[in-house]
């Protein structure tokens, strides 16, 4: 009984105090931020609806907007660039250029693709690293050049298919990219 006696005491001495009353409301604030954090946090009621409110408003601006105005801005900005960071690579500039014209290109075959860059190995191989061959007069060895179609099936939500072509040459190219 004496033990029952000390713990009431206890627990009388701190609500005369204001002790629990000061630690419920600590846990009160703490149970409201979390709340709050919970609403505005991800998937959050909150943050979802001020989303939707600002895509509401903003979507249908972005998409009448006309950006045409920007294209010629953009392509002198980066042609510019690319003419004072890339000097030295003028082959780079051109193609640039070339991929930035206003013809566009309905159609192109992969295997186009593939022959442009076995003629681009052809041109940039080193053949210090290749064995010369003697049959049928002189000649190096055939370089191992190679293209994989890697599918990715991972964005089933969209309509487009995607993959990734990888082109790779064995050998050493001059250029040191062996892998593009």
């Amino acid at each position: 009984m004496n033990l029952e006696n000390s713990i009431k005491d206890v627990i009388a001495k701190k609500l005369e105090d204001g002790t629990v009353e000061k630690l419920i409301a600590e846990e009160l604030e703490k149970g409201i931020r979390k709340s709050l954090e919970d609403l505005f946090g991800y998937g959050g009621g909150a943050k979802k609806a001020i989303k939707e409110k600002i895509e509401s408003v903003m979507v249908p601006y972005l998409e009448s907007y006309d950006y045409s105005k920007y294209i010629l801005k953009l392509d002198t900005v980066l042609v510019e660039i690319l003419k004072n960071t890339a000097l030295d690579n003028k082959e780079l500039l051109e193609n640039f250029k070339h991929l930035v014209s206003y013809e566009t290109i309905e159609e192109i075959k992969v295997s186009e693709i593939f022959d442009k860059w076995k003629d681009y190995v052809s041109k940039n191989i080193d053949t210090s690293n290749l064995e010369i061959d003697y049959d049928d007069g002189v000649s190096y060895e055939y370089a191992d050049v190679t293209m994989e179609v890697e599918h990715d099936n991972e964005r089933g939500w969209s309509d487009f298919k995607y993959a990734t072509i990888v082109f790779e040459c064995e050998m050493y190219l001059s250029t040191e990219i062996s892998r593009m």
